[in-house]
């Protein structure tokens, strides 16, 4: 299962504000930390805000922060809220000639709730453990 980089960069941008939650943080310091454009982070941050993990504060010295704790952000969350789809594959378009009898399915899709579970255990706390070595890597 391959995560679309909208929430690889949510998490990402999660984890960065997490590292800074000291200070407003805005979408172009984030946008030249982890080289992403700009555009795109709008509509994730966006999305964040949507989803009630990020505040955005608007005006002159505005940005965002985050809006929980990082032990209460689940990452089973985080995936389940920004992925557009946990579905594998679809068989449906096209039709497949074995759709009511296929255990690739069934087999697939248990792979894909065990990947949800093990998510599941972990929050945007234990992702930034190491703030100081992750702070030095990140140049915050």
């Amino acid at each position: 299962m391959l995560l679309t980089r909208h929430t690889d960069y949510s998490l990402r941008f999660l984890m960065y504000l997490a590292l800074n939650d000291a200070r407003i943080v805005t979408i172009q310091e984030v946008a030249q930390t982890f080289k992403v454009p700009r555009n795109h982070l709008m509509k994730i941050s966006q999305a964040l805000a949507r989803h009630g993990y990020i505040h955005a504060i608007r005006g002159r010295g505005g940005g965002l922060r985050l809006a929980r704790e990082p032990g209460d952000v689940n990452l089973r969350g985080v995936v389940s809220d920004m992925e557009p789809t946990l579905e594998i594959f679809d068989c449906h378009n096209p039709l497949c000639p074995i759709a009511g009898n296929c255990v690739l399915k069934k087999a697939l899709m248990e792979a894909r709730d065990h990947f949800l579970a093990a998510l599941g255990k972990y929050t945007l706390a234990d992702l930034v453990r190491h703030k100081s070595k992750l702070r030095r890597l990140l140049a915050t």
